[in-house]
């Protein structure tokens, strides 16, 4: 498989171009999804399995800029194809890295408390996604999520939303955190002036406002400040935009952009979510 970098590619595209000979199979693994690829001359076949015994293989993850590593893998029969009826004579796709197209629900390792007038730091990692599209014509097609996000509802029933359900654990920050290539650091900064504790057990991200990163640590999005103050009243919700340059580019903008909002309903999802998770 070539190396190379074809020049004019779009923001997102982060990684080389896949290659794939008319007639051959290839097998791309993304965290723990597997893509099995073949070119045909009426457009593409593509197979899609996901599971967590897969593992991710980090052994074997690509490098932030360069290759997917592809394997010969042979599809299992059980595993149907899927025929994308593409009229292009080109033989690469392009692979779009992004966040999920949903609110991401996840959960701290322990309950958080927080005393009035105190503000507390904490990170998460979010599973990303890949679109793959033909280069020549962009013709989205296939998205792959790293990972296995069941849908649930998140808050009261009357109140609640579907959003995807993240395996992946919210803890106090800490810049040591490993992030994996197929993943995205998420900062976020919860601030109480509600003249009460704030306790929580699950934090719903809003990553629909947040713009996506790559650094020479992994991916990263803006950060998040929340300020809490109170059920009775509206809430502070704003992005930080991470500051772009040598180190930090841009791979993709917020799919809803939202610099500044007022919001009251977002502790409230947090007290009443237990019962729905």
């Amino acid at each position: 498989m070539s190396d190379h970098i074809i020049e004019g590619v779009g923001i997102g595209s982060v990684w080389n171009y896949l290659s794939t000979p008319p007639g051959e199979v290839r097998l791309l693994q993304f965290g723990r999804s597997r893509v099995w690829i073949c070119r045909r001359e009426s457009g593409w076949r593509l197979a899609l399995d996901s599971a967590d015994q897969y593992g991710v293989a980090m052994e074997n993850r690509p490098p932030l800029e360069g290759s997917f590593r592809f394997s010969v893998e042979p599809k299992p029969e059980d595993l149907a194809w899927s025929n994308y009826f593409v009229n292009d004579d080109n033989d690469l796709l392009v692979a779009e890295v992004s966040l999920p197209d949903r609110p991401i629900a996840a959960q701290p390792l322990e309950s958080i408390l927080l005393p009035d007038g105190e503000a507390a730091q904490f990170t998460t990692l979010i599973p990303l996604v890949l679109n793959l599209k033909t280069l020549r014509k962009e013709r989205s097609l296939m998205k792959v999520s790293s990972m296995l996000l069941s849908k649930n509802l998140f808050g009261a029933p009357d109140l609640g939303e579907i959003v995807y359900s993240s395996p992946l654990e919210v803890r106090h920050r800490t810049d040591e955190l490993d992030v994996p290539y197929f993943c995205a650091r998420c900062d976020m900064k919860v601030v109480n002036i509600s003249g009460e504790t704030l306790d929580f057990s699950r934090i719903c991200i809003r990553v629909e406002h947040l713009g996506l990163y790559l650094s020479a640590q992994g991916f990263i999005t803006d950060d998040i400040i929340f300020s809490f103050r109170g059920n009775e009243h509206s809430s502070s919700l704003s992005f930080k935009k991470k500051a772009e340059g040598p180190s930090v580019r841009r791979v993709s903008y917020p799919q809803n952009p939202s610099h500044s909002s007022l919001i009251r309903k977002s502790f409230d999802f947090f007290r009443n979510l237990a019962s729905y998770y």
